[in-house]
Order: C-alpha cells, then structure tokens, then sequence
C-alpha cells in the first residue's frame, strides 16, 4: 500500500548542516582504480545543474565500484538525512545559490522547533510503501525514492480479460477444424467456468 504522508527531521538546522557537509564533499576519489569512467565528470556536485536527481541518488548509494572508505562513509549517513539530501535536490532552483536553507523550515510549537518539514512554509509530503507488519503488529514502512511517482490504474470494468497466442494443433480439441489458421489468437472477457479452460490449455502447453 502507498501512504503520503510528510516528512519529518530531527532538528533542522543540525540536519540541514549534516545536509551541507554532503553538498559541499569532494566526489572526484570516491572510485576504485579503473571504475572513473562510470562518472564523466566526478568533480560535478550535488546541487550542479549537471546533475540530475537520480544522478545524486546514484553518486550517494553503496556501489562494488566505490572504495570501501567511500562506501563506509554512505553507510554512516542516516536515512532520514539521505532523505533530506533527495528532497532538497529535487526542489533545488539554480537561482537560489547557496542560499538553499532559507526555504526549508519548520513550525514552532509551544516555543520549539516542531520536526516536519516545511518548503517555503508549505508541508511536504513523501511515498513511503507500507509491507505488511512486524511482530508487534506495527506497519512495516519504507521510504520511496524522492523522484518516484506511483502510476494509476483506472478500471473500467469487472470482468478479468486474458489473451493467449498457440499453435492450432495444440488446442484442436478447442477449435473447429475449419479454422485455416495456422496459429490463433483469442482474446475474451473470461468467467470461472473459462479460467478452468484456459488452465487446461496452459497444461497442455506445459508438457509439449
């Protein structure tokens, strides 16, 4: 099941600091002898135009091409930073320069920092794909990728349609013998009297 839901820091100005360090590492030693040449350009930084959100979500994943000091670092990093990092690049206008922090916020509550984020004081809600429960009962949940976009099915009606492409002589029981083609394509609205049928062909099929 997908959830949207927002996204929460734990103190922004530390998380956001923590987001700053990334942004300002150097990538240009990150590969193993002989694997530059997955990057054409390795010296581009996070927030370039040059690089694309997926390009940052590449540049900060554990990789067999990365040395290991490089892919000890990424595994330091906490979650909830690398999501702060994503969501960050994927708003991020070159005209804001390094100004960047002035348009993440929080509110405040009872005088302190609340913790869910805020872009140009506007929520900002994330995918996260809940996979059944733990031993406790509580919802298994993880956080999507930030540039990924969940596609929409609209179903127009109740019957479940299926469509097979055989050989005639493997379903001659099936079909008129009038039938001049050679192979056969059907494509129908099916029951559960029709699934029963259509099983039994995929039996035969399987023992040809």
């Amino acid at each position: 099941m997908l959830l949207y839901n927002p996204l929460f820091v734990n103190d922004l100005q530390q998380d956001l600091d923590s987001v700053q360090e990334i942004f300002d590492k150097d990538y240009r030693e990150r590969f193993k002898p002989g694997h530059a040449y997955e990057d054409h350009n390795p010296s581009r930084p996070p927030l370039s135009d040059e690089r694309s959100l997926g390009s940052v979500i590449k540049l900060l994943s554990v990789s067999s091409s990365h040395t290991e000091e490089y892919n000890a670092w990424l595994k330091a990093i906490p979650p909830y930073i690398l999501a702060l990092v994503f969501v960050v690049k994927r708003f991020y206008r070159s005209e804001w320069g390094d100004s960047w922090r002035e348009y993440f916020s929080v509110d405040t509550v009872d005088g302190a920092p609340a913790h869910e984020l805020r872009m140009n004081y506007r929520k900002i809600l994330a995918s996260y794909l809940r996979v059944g429960f733990d031993q406790n009962g509580g919802w298994r949940t993880f956080k999507l990728r930030q540039d990924f976009m969940a596609a929409e099915k609209i179903q127009m009606e109740d019957d479940i349609s299926a469509s097979v492409v055989v050989p005639k002589d493997v379903i001659k029981e099936f079909c008129a013998q009038t039938i001049p083609n050679e192979i056969l394509y059907q494509a129908r609205e099916i029951d559960l009297e029709l699934v029963f049928k259509y099983l039994k062909i995929l039996t035969i099929l399987s023992h040809k």
